[in-house]
């Protein structure tokens, strides 16, 4: 049996709060921790926390003093009780709405202010009950407002990033689960495997602490939106995901990890009728196998030799796996062009010599000015010259796009803003690339640097070996 009141629930900042608690194994714990939030307001936070030794009543009845000076004046709720026995070390808690009825509480400035408690739980009420029509009203994402109109809910699913209070925003709540993944799938692989291809006869078991290892390595929160009216699955797909993704962005400056959207849920509220979207890492890969797609056992061993030789190439070779691995093709430019301006400036190039183009001719700008070996452009060009990758016209014309498109994903977000640039040479070029991937339907630039890339990162490992 658990229960627990206040003997007042209006309380000048002067004034102790007394908690009457009923338990009848209250005996077997030495200190009990009273935990307030606030209340009425749009995300009920923390406020308040303090243990102390109960003092006995009467049989089973015990009771609280607790110093409220430090908290401001307001509406406040005990969100929790815990009890704690410092000799064995054990704990058990009681969580408001779960384990006993909400106790409300108020700091007021002068007893002139004090109400019953119901007048209290009326204005708690009457708050959150606007905070929720607010939250539950409709946004209408539909670009053309004459196309098909539906309302949705969605639940995006994210993994590793561990959330333990709710969190409202205007159009979403950010959930907890207080769960994650396991990789069961994982040790049945494994299993598979050595059952399969070995006769070893080793099976792995996956026990109750390899489940629970694996769920706090993964922990899984969720977005909730209530409402949003859109024409289509996918809009709402599309709009709840970005939202999503920025709210990671953010959440990866305060919290320090990197979240990932795994799964989508799209229920449309006027069938009933769900809907599962799953974000998929396929491979991207050689699909092709055999000695001539990447198998070459000797091939793999001259690598895997000129990676171990040299700690550089190692670590430009993993800047390109992660490229490989980014989702987003603007960040891919940023990724892959540093690749090529680090491997240049390791060069030391002297910025005196002149730039010449794949026949030796020196280079010149408009007005006939003779270009240096200076500056990322330049150095990059003269980089894959010397690598002899690509040809003059198409190398030169090439590496002004890259770089004006990664100036472009730098400094606004997109290679799309291209015309937000400031220098005029670089808006010229981008225009230019991108019109052309525009006209074409896919981004050659973007492939032929990933290519130009894996070129020459393969020529430097390789001659390591030589």
């Amino acid at each position: 049996m658990f229960k627990v009141s206040i003997k007042k629930n209006s309380l000048l900042q002067s004034d102790s709060l007394k908690v009457l608690i009923e338990y009848d194994s209250i005996e077997g714990y030495q200190n009990v921790q009273i935990t307030l939030f606030d209340v009425a307001v749009k995300n009920p936070t923390f406020k308040f926390s303090t243990g102390s030794k109960p003092k006995k009543i009467k049989d089973n009845l015990y009771e609280l003093s607790i110093k409220i000076d430090s908290l401001t004046f307001g509406l406040y709720e005990i969100k929790s009780i815990k009890f704690h026995n410092q000799d064995t070390l054990s704990e058990v808690s009681f969580i408001a709405e779960k384990d006993f009825n909400r106790i409300l509480l108020e700091i007021i400035p002068s007893i002139q202010n004090k109400r019953l408690e119901q007048e209290i739980l009326n204005e708690v009420t009457k708050s959150e009950l606007f905070y929720k029509k607010e939250f539950l009203k409709p946004i209408d994402i539909r670009v053309d407002k004459t196309q098909e109109e539906n309302t949705y809910g969605a639940f995006v699913f994210i993994r590793n990033m561990l959330i333990r209070s709710k969190v409202r925003f205007d159009k979403y709540d950010l959930l907890p689960t207080q769960k994650g993944l396991d990789k069961e799938h994982h040790l049945k692989f494994v299993n598979d495997f050595l059952v399969d291809r070995t006769t070893t006869g080793i099976e792995f078991i996956y026990t109750e602490e390899n489940q629970k290892q694996d769920t706090n390595e993964s922990p899984v929160c969720v977005t909730y939106f209530p409402t949003i009216i859109a024409s289509n699955n996918n809009e709402v797909v599309s709009y709840s995901q970005q939202e999503t993704s920025t709210l990671l962005q953010a959440l990866a400056l305060l919290r320090d990890s990197s979240g990932e959207i795994f799964d989508t849920v799209v229920i449309n509220q006027t069938t009933g009728e769900a809907s599962k979207f799953s974000t998929r890492n396929p491979y991207y890969g050689n699909l092709v196998s055999g000695v001539i797609s990447g198998e070459n056992p000797d091939t793999m061993e001259t690598y895997i030799t000129g990676l171990k030789q040299n700690p550089f190439s190692s670590f430009l070779v993993h800047l390109y796996k992660e490229a490989r691995n980014e989702n987003s093709p603007d960040f891919q430019y940023i990724r892959y062009w540093q690749i090529l301006e680090t491997l240049a400036e390791n060069q030391n190039y002297n910025k005196t010599d002149l730039l010449v183009d794949y026949e030796n001719n020196p280079m010149t700008r408009d007005g006939g000015r003779a270009l240096k070996v200076k500056g990322a452009k330049h150095i990059v060009f003269n980089l894959l010259r010397e690598h002899e990758i690509g040809t003059g016209d198409s190398m030169w014309k090439n590496v002004n796009i890259w770089i004006a498109f990664r100036n472009s994903v730098s400094h606004f977000g997109s290679i799309r803003e291209y015309s937000q640039l400031d220098n005029q040479f670089d808006r010229d070029w981008a225009e230019q690339g991108f019109n052309e991937i525009i006209e074409k339907g896919h981004d050659s630039y973007l492939w032929e640097l990933k290519e130009d890339v894996k070129l020459i990162l393969q020529k430097i490992v390789v001659d390591t070996t030589t």
